[in-house]
């Protein structure tokens, strides 16, 4: 039986004391550190991740080919009416409709690009127009025809309210490009800034 059992009990006791002391001054030491450690700077944003995707001009240009077919089929209703209303509306109007396509067509083939969103933009708005104008000449109109005694065209209102929804549609769909269209030309300036930036 080895001597002094009671004196190596308390010997080993000691060393766990002093294990366990060294372990709690480390971990405050840890603490401290990471409290006054300076917090890492924040990476600066991606100019590019506000951009839209090439999958989000896609939807959104489909919607335009859809509001574009949408007047398309409401003109061709209406033709009649605003024949005598304006002989040259359905015509001017039916070419910047062409002009949309001819855009929308470039959008799929080439991709996004600020110069086809601009033009979109500026189309959908010009057509958004033309049906506004649209709606208020057959309706300037009918109401010549009753001022000279003569009834309204049947149909006269039904044209009225097809072209004044058209004209929302297209309001619409022109504000969701240029809410893409403004984000597209703010990335593209950030990444020309920040090319220039890294050159000098």
């Amino acid at each position: 039986m080895p001597p002094f059992p009671k004196l190596e009990s308390m010997a080993g006791m000691n060393k766990l004391l002093r294990l366990a002391t060294a372990l709690s001054c480390l971990m405050v030491a840890g603490l401290l550190v990471a409290q006054t450690a300076p917090a890492p700077q924040p990476s600066a944003p991606d100019p590019l991740a506000n951009m839209p995707s090439e999958a989000e001009i896609g939807e959104l240009t489909a919607k335009a080919a859809e509001k574009l077919e949408a007047f398309q089929k409401t003109l061709d209703s209406v033709k009649p009416f605003l024949d005598k209303a304006d002989p040259s509306a359905y015509k001017k109007d039916s070419e910047a409709i062409d002009t949309g396509r001819a855009i929308l067509a470039a959008l799929k083939k080439n991709g996004r690009s600020a110069y086809g969103l601009v033009g979109l933009l500026t189309t959908l708005d010009d057509l958004d127009l033309d049906a506004t104008q649209d709606s208020s000449a057959i309706l300037i109109f009918g109401t010549r025809a009753m001022a000279d005694g003569r009834n309204p065209p049947d149909g006269m209102t039904t044209a009225v309210l097809m072209l004044t929804s058209a004209a929302s549609s297209l309001y619409d769909i022109s504000e969701l490009v240029m809410h893409a269209t403004l984000r597209f030309v703010s990335g593209e300036e950030a990444v020309l800034s920040q090319v220039f930036a890294d050159k000098k």
